[in-house]
């Protein structure tokens, strides 16, 4: 009895779907670049990512949860098949509306490197990376840092954890990425420097419900800059000073 065909769900570097069906037992990872190149114009060397990480060609894509699959890279041209039919017959259906996306800020400290990367409302953090790399290889192995935390969950939804439209979150590569509690004290820095400007020009005119937001806000910074357990010695002035800096923004803040 013939094998039955397998149905496989990838998705782009724009977030969008690509559906491929694989005869058993080409479903591993190089059988299913071999198929992207042919019918989608995808480079011969093209790789796949599951949760942040390349795969490599050995691994069995049918094995992976549905559509969490990322193709790290652009077709060269379109699919041979794309637009190829006219949609003038009223029996072809409407196509469906698209997936709604959001635009995250990625910036590298490392290199000064800045991205805006547009994925699915309900990415995940291994997402947010893979669409990353799809961009930017150099940024594969990178961890990302948002809101003061580590964002070393790649399970996690982007918006679970206040990642929205527009929100920026900043990557930790190469040694960064050993230790990456300098980025993070960098961003809590940058992000003190945003509320010390919002006092400077708004603090007379903020109702105290506004101002209660962003005392907590302030209290969530100090928060993280205690978990900065393994900062190197040259940066703790820096994380003393970012604190005090932070108790006198609550300071202001206070009822």
């Amino acid at each position: 009895m013939a094998a039955g065909p397998i149905s496989i769900q990838l998705v782009d570097s724009l977030g969008e779907r690509i559906d491929l069906v694989c005869a058993e037992g080409d479903t591993n990872v190089a059988a299913v670049v071999s198929m992207l190149h042919s019918l989608h114009n995808y480079s011969r060397h093209t790789k796949l990512m599951y949760s942040g990480k390349v795969l490599n060609e050995h691994v069995d894509v049918s094995s992976l949860p549905v559509g969490s699959v990322i193709i790290a890279g652009k077709p060269r041209t379109r699919s041979k098949d794309a637009g190829a039919a006219s949609p003038s017959s009223s029996s072809v259906p409407a196509a469906s509306p698209p997936s709604p996306h959001i635009s995250v800020h990625l910036v590298v400290p490392a290199t000064n490197h800045r991205l805006t990367l547009s994925v699915l409302e309900d990415a995940t953090v291994g997402d947010l990376v893979a669409h990353a790399v799809a961009k930017d290889y150099r940024l594969a192995g990178a961890r990302l840092v948002a809101n003061g935390k580590l964002l070393d969950q790649p399970q996690l939804v982007l918006h679970n954890i206040g990642i929205v439209d527009g929100c920026t979150v900043h990557a930790a590569v190469g040694e960064a990425a050993e230790n990456p509690s300098a980025i993070l004290l960098s961003q809590v820095e940058a992000e003190t420097v945003q509320l010390e400007s919002l006092l400077t020009d708004r603090l007379a005119s903020m109702a105290s419900l506004e101002k209660k937001g962003y005392y907590e806000k302030a209290m969530r910074l100090l928060f993280s800059l205690d978990n900065l357990v393994d900062l190197p010695v040259e940066l703790k002035p820096k994380r003393k000073d970012v604190a005090h800096r932070l108790q006198k923004v609550q300071d202001s803040l206070a009822p």
